[in-house]
Order: structure tokens, then C-alpha cells, then sequence
């Protein structure tokens, strides 16, 4: 099991996973959990309740707090160390369910959490840029910024309530990955996690 939970969280856009795969060249010994991968993953193994998962991911909007809550206490039971958890919690329900459900979760096994606050156009911006530029594409991403946003809220207080420590990251306007990943390794170092070489890693 592990011994401590690292989330990084915020909306679709903001840059959390493209920071995450920069810092994760430094960091060789921790655990990475991406909550939209382990998604697909279920479905493309055949979970009980895969179509579920797969018609909620098509149409941009939750899974499930259960399914994804069940998804990441078996990856907190079978990981050690470490474990950085992107895209999770994505309501505070979910939150709760791993705090209650695993022991220690908080005390003995601390909380840190980074959030990234992007601006709503930027997020969009991105997502639109990642497929078809049309409208529908448009519709969409906002769909789904919507949807995070109906969340946020009450997610960030969890997990600045729950948190041993807790860092923002915020995004204004455009900032280069290199800014922004130099400002998610001096997090880690924040919360006792050494990198490797973390001023290497954004070159």
C-alpha cells in the first residue's frame, strides 16, 4: 500500500498531464495514476460495467463516483511509495471515499495536492486544438469544462482541508511548459519529494 498520495488536478486544458510527463523523466522511483488512462483501460479490459464508463466518456460528461473510486483504492492497495494521482478526485465525494476507505489515508499516509487554476478560454482553446475545429469539437470542450467546473469548487476545498499541503499553479495567460513544469518540480520538492535533477528536467 502506499505511503503518501500526490494529487494533481484541474480542468481539461490546463497542462497538468504535459507538466506531469516532463517531471516524470526526474522522477524515476514514484508511482504515476492517470485517472483518464485507467478509464480506458477498464473498458478496453472488459470492467462489469465498461459500457457505462465508455458512454459517460463519449459524451464528456463523469463516470460514476463509485467506478472511480473503486479504480483507484485497488491502485493505492497495489502500489508502494509515492503515488501521484492525475485527474482524481474529480468530485469531493470521490475524495471522501478514498480518505474513509483506506487506513491511515491523512495521518499516517499524508494527503499534498496541486491544483492547476487555468483561464476558462485557455482550456478550451486547448481542447478544441487537440481535434476537429468545428463546432461541434467546440461544443463539446466546453461541455466538458462545464462539467469540471460544476466541481471545482468543492474539490479544491477538499483538498485544501485534507491536504498536508497544498500548492496552486495558476495560469492567467499563456505560460510556457517550461514555467509551468519548473513550478510543478519546486511543488514536489515542497511537499519532501527529491527529484532526480528537477532544473534538467524542463530542457
Amino acid at each position: 500500500m502506499v505511503d503518501a498520495l500526490i494529487h494533481v488536478v484541474g480542468a481539461p486544458g490546463s497542462g497538468k498531464d504535459t507538466a506531469l510527463r516532463y517531471l516524470r523523466r526526474g522522477a524515476p522511483r514514484l508511482n504515476f495514476f492517470s485517472m483518464s488512462a485507467e478509464l480506458e483501460r477498464a473498458v478496453a479490459n472488459g470492467h462489469p460495467r465498461s459500457e457505462e464508463i465508455s458512454d459517460c466518456m463519449q459524451k464528456s460528461t463523469l463516470v460514476p463516483d463509485d467506478i472511480v473510486s473503486d479504480l483507484v483504492i485497488q491502485a493505492v492497495d497495489n502500489q508502494h511509495g509515492v503515488l501521484v494521482i492525475n485527474g482524481f478526485p474529480r468530485t469531493r465525494l470521490q475524495g471522501l471515499q478514498i480518505y474513509n476507505a483506506v487506513p491511515g489515508m491523512g495521518t499516517q499516509k499524508p494527503i499534498f495536492a496541486v491544483l492547476f487554476e487555468t483561464r476558462p478560454d485557455i482550456c478550451i482553446n486547448r481542447m478544441v486544438g487537440r481535434g476537429r475545429a468545428d463546432s461541434a469539437n467546440f461544443e463539446s470542450a466546453k461541455v466538458r469544462f462545464n462539467q469540471h467546473t460544476l466541481h471545482w469548487a468543492r474539490v479544491s476545498a477538499y483538498l485544501q482541508a485534507y491536504s498536508q499541503a497544498s500548492v496552486i499553479i495558476v495560469e492567467h495567460n499563456e505560460r510556457t511548459i517550461e514555467s509551468k513544469v519548473e513550478e510543478l518540480c519546486a511543488a514536489f520538492e515542497f511537499f519532501g519529494v527529491r527529484l532526480s535533477d528537477w532544473p534538467a528536467i524542463v530542457v
